[in-house]
């Protein structure tokens, strides 16, 4: 039996989930199992409920053929659950991440807006172990998306177990045997082709409680946030879970020329801020897709005042910048010393720097007005692909593009990254736009917070993926 510690979450709802809460992310990957699965090698998408699928040469139309291992070769959930899931998570729109990543669904616009839409029109019921998802554009991270703990099938109408009883869900590899208000004990079905024969979770508060429950050896494994890293006999690190940047307002007048811009990136030590204020809790990215050692700023990014100060005698000469503005979220130290920090990098080159804290509330209306100058801002990806970290906050009708990016050459780039399938293509062309994105100087680059679980030394096997998630079939306890 493989004992967690995780933070209980406030809802079983997988739509309703916290993408930053990595027991929530764990708990519902237990829970619930998606059409595919991120095999934790590769990083790509796998089959799990769906058993195979197939899309057409234009990018459009794809078709997910259910896998019939149920009893009496029946589908382990139905092509109706799907669409039922589906229809539910696009509903929120773009309230959250996983129903706006929906967008490119026939349908997505009218059913996100309300009204009398039931459904996604371009989600077809083919037969009981068929379905068919017909897309407005191409989207080749479509089984990428689906993978994700938000996206796990539910039973048509199974709404109304959520607040409490997942014991009736069938569309996992384990079966709740125990529930109560602190501790969830799963046991393994047929299914389930690993070593342990079950999950113990215990529910606790907060992150701490639940290192805390490794250290005394009351469980195998838990989630350890900012500020907990050694509390286990062994730490397990896995790929970045969210990113934490300087983002430019283009629409703001200070802020129009692209020389400016290149010398406040140049103007910032990116590597020394995040080590100082950070430390082990997050690593200094060269990038817009978070991965230790990976350098795709090159010159964009490199910390080089002399630069700065000549690009500003080019552009000022004797006349003195526009002062920029720093928009944080206040009440956080490190927040504050972030802003300040910044602030001061800037001084020393010679651009004015006035400090604007703001609630996370305020922050927010700020960015709606469009009065935010240089801001703080932070992105979570929705599901493991390079395109999640890109498109959303990039494209020039982006949802997320609070930059106020117009530009036709990286939304084509954005469109081909889209209709590419093959993995390596895929990379070489995500790289390409990084770079193009990167050299517009929009973003200041700072740092990535990644998954880390604190482990017994009697535990072994456990490989995170992106959104948090491991592989139980892997893992181990002596």
């Amino acid at each position: 039996m493989l004992r967690l510690a995780l933070v209980r979450p406030a809802t079983f709802d997988p739509a309703a989930q916290r993408l930053t809460s990595s027991s929530a992310m764990i708990a519902m990957d237990l829970l619930l199992d998606g059409l595919t699965s991120i095999d934790v090698d590769s990083g790509r998408a796998v089959p799990e409920l769906a058993a195979s699928w197939q899309v057409s040469d234009d990018g459009l139309r794809w078709r997910f053929d259910l896998d019939r291992a149920g009893d009496d070769g029946r589908p382990l959930v139905t092509a109706a659950d799907v669409k039922w899931t589906l229809d539910r998570i696009a509903a929120v729109g773009d309230q959250s991440i996983s129903g706006s990543s929906l967008a490119s669904v026939v349908g997505y616009d009218e059913l996100a807006a309300g009204g009398e839409t039931v459904g996604l029109a371009g989600v077809e019921v083919v037969r009981p172990d068929r379905l068919v998802i017909r897309l407005s554009e191409p989207f080749a991270a479509l089984p990428a998306l689906l993978a994700h703990p938000t996206f796990g099938i539910l039973p048509e109408g199974g709404e109304e177990a959520l607040p409490e009883a997942p014991g009736a869900w069938s569309s996992s590899r384990f079966v709740v045997d125990e529930m109560t208000d602190d501790r969830l004990v799963l046991d393994a079905t047929d299914r389930f082709e690993g070593v342990v024969d079950g999950v113990e979770i215990r529910w606790v508060d907060d992150e701490a409680e639940a290192a805390a429950l490794v250290t005394d050896g009351a469980v195998d494994l838990a989630p350890a946030g900012a500020g907990l890293v050694g509390v286990g006999e062994q730490e397990i690190v896995g790929p970045a879970a969210s990113t934490v940047f300087f983002g430019m307002n283009l629409a703001d007048g200070a802020l129009a020329d692209p020389a400016l811009r290149r010398a406040i990136v140049q103007a910032v030590n990116r590597e020394g801020l995040s080590a100082d204020l950070f430390g082990d809790a997050a690593i200094a990215v060269a990038g817009l897709i978070p991965e230790p050692g990976r350098d795709v700023c090159g010159d964009n990014c490199t910390f080089d005042p002399d630069v700065s100060t000549q690009l500003l005698e080019f552009v000022f000469g004797d006349e003195e910048p526009p002062t920029i503005r720093i928009d944080f979220v206040e009440g956080d130290d490190r927040e504050q010393a972030l802003a300040e920090g910044l602030a001061v990098s800037l001084r020393v080159v010679g651009i004015p720097a006035e400090l604007a804290p703001a609630t996370v509330t305020e922050l927010e209306d700020r960015i709606a007005a469009g009065e935010h100058q240089l801001f703080r801002f932070g992105w979570v990806s929705g599901y493991a692909d390079e395109q999640s970290w890109l498109d959303s906050l990039f494209r020039s009708d982006g949802p997320d593009n609070v930059f106020n990016l117009v530009d036709d050459g990286i939304d084509e780039m954005l469109d081909e990254l889209a209709r590419t399938e093959a993995p390596p293509e895929r990379r070489e062309r995500a790289e390409t736009l990084e770079r193009e994105i990167l050299g517009t100087y929009v973003v200041l680059p700072l740092l990535a917070r990644q998954h880390v679980m604190a482990a017994s030394a009697d535990v072994d096997g456990v490989i995170l993926r992106s959104d948090g998630t491991f592989d139980v079939e892997l893992v181990a306890v002596d």
